[in-house]
């Protein structure tokens, strides 16, 4: 019986290291991978279309005559004027006693303009107030925001604007 017990702990002895040495290999899949047959190119020979020189001709000259034919419109921006930005800077004067932004002042809704000219009507329209004696204009530093505010002594200039024409002013 020992000796049965010996020869069977032999075998799973020579079992254990013959599947070591499998498990050893490179494995598909994860070593190395399938490869499929390559395929063989493929020439066409033959012609897909058949054309006369004159026909060739005729289409080359559709294409002339449509090219040539073509107008050009090209679309003003829309932009948001700089009459109008006065306008609104003027009926809101009395309302700015301290300093405030002036992105805070230009109209954000009911312009059919992008933000950008809104923005640059209105500094050009407070640039025009402030030349006028009108307003005050800072800006702390570079790419800060730009302050206004209605100047301390307006009132006297104020008058000067009222006698003056909406055409005259700038």
């Amino acid at each position: 019986m020992a000796a049965r017990l010996a020869f069977q702990l032999q075998r799973l002895e020579a079992m254990r290291k013959a599947s070591e040495k499998l498990f050893a290999l490179p494995q598909f899949g994860r070593d190395f991978f399938p490869r499929g047959l390559p395929e063989g190119v493929r020439v066409l020979k033959t012609p897909l279309w058949q054309a006369e020189l004159f026909e060739l001709l005729q289409a080359y000259t559709r294409q002339r005559v449509a090219s040539v034919d073509r107008t050009y419109k090209i679309e003003l921006p829309k932009v948001f004027s700089i009459e109008d930005a006065r306008a609104r800077l003027q009926r809101i004067l009395g309302a700015i006693p301290e300093w405030v932004e002036l992105y805070k002042v230009t109209p954000a809704r009911g312009v059919d303009a992008p933000a950008s000219s809104v923005v640059a009507s209105s500094f050009n329209a407070a640039l025009e107030f402030a030349k006028n004696g009108l307003l005050e204009i800072r800006q702390l530093s570079h790419f800060e925001p730009i302050y206004i505010r209605q100047r301390r002594d307006a009132d006297a200039a104020r008058a000067d604007l009222r006698e003056v024409p909406n055409d005259a002013i700038g």
